[in-house]
């Protein structure tokens, strides 16, 4: 993660804790992850509407009053809200790091743990019940599983819980054993084994 997007997920999740009671008093968390996340996915896909946010050339209460214009009536006015006090911030550019912290908070009041599992193929409804327990078990929350399917592994699964990558792949498998015999290699290299007088 670059330093700059390092930072807006850091003051996205600033945000995300303040935002979360206010929506939790409302009702509406779930309502407002997915207005965020929506918002989120139009700002990434449309470049000029993200310059328009981000840019200090245009002056917040300009910005204000478009925003007013256009999602007024068209997205919840806690979002709405949301989106005014970030303008005033010149903030509006973490909008989608917000949508990322704000599912995390959701997670974390929930207790749950979104977790990415990378695999060769589909992965059968046994296998996927045996991890879930597993998981469970090992993080004490409930994990959201999503299947990304990598034709590139060779076998095995690679699973991301939030920072930590738990690779279970054949290929790491081999790495490993790659390692173990050029470290024994060496050791007795070392040792003299193979050295004649």
């Amino acid at each position: 993660m670059s330093k700059s997007s390092y930072d807006q997920e850091a003051v996205a999740s600033v945000y995300a804790r303040a935002l979360y009671p206010l929506a939790d008093e409302k009702g509406a968390t779930e309502s407002l992850l997915e207005e965020l996340e929506a918002f989120a996915a139009f700002q990434v896909a449309n470049p000029e509407f993200d310059d328009f946010l981000s840019t200090p050339l245009i002056p917040a209460s300009t910005r204000d009053a478009v925003l007013e214009k256009v999602f007024q009536g068209e997205v919840s006015d806690l979002l709405l809200d949301t989106l005014h006090v970030l303008n005033r911030r010149d903030r509006c550019g973490i909008v989608p790091a917000l949508a990322v912290t704000f599912r995390q908070e959701f997670h974390l009041q929930a207790g749950q743990i979104d977790v990415e599992v990378h695999s060769p193929a589909k992965i059968s409804e046994k296998a996927i019940t045996r991890l879930d327990a597993v998981l469970r078990k090992m993080t004490g929350k409930k994990p959201n599983l999503t299947e990304v399917i990598d034709e590139d592994l060779i076998g095995g699964l690679v699973v991301h819980v939030e920072d930590l990558k738990y690779d279970l792949s054949l290929a790491n498998d081999l790495r490993v054993l790659e390692k173990r015999l050029l470290n024994r290699a060496s050791e007795e290299i070392c040792g003299g084994k193979y050295l004649t007088v």
